[in-house]
């Protein structure tokens, strides 16, 4: 399954610590981020719903993602 997030991260560091809190908290996830699109787009790959996790730890640590429909 793959989930697509609109996103508030403008910067590449703070794409590239919420990637390493996702590698932990998600292991066997694949995911990215595409911070040149309008929307500054996160895409992940699971075998299961991580959706509620991604949105939670997203607002953990101060930022805002929503799903892309």
């Amino acid at each position: 399954m793959i989930e697509v997030f609109s996103t508030n991260v403008i910067q590449r560091s703070d794409a590239a610590r919420l990637e390493a809190l996702l590698a932990e908290a998600l292991p066997g996830c694949s995911f990215n981020f595409d911070l040149e699109d309008c929307d500054r787009i996160f895409r992940i790959q699971s075998d299961r719903d991580v959706t509620e996790e991604v949105i939670s730890l997203f607002r953990r640590h101060h930022f805002t993602c929503s799903v892309l429909s």
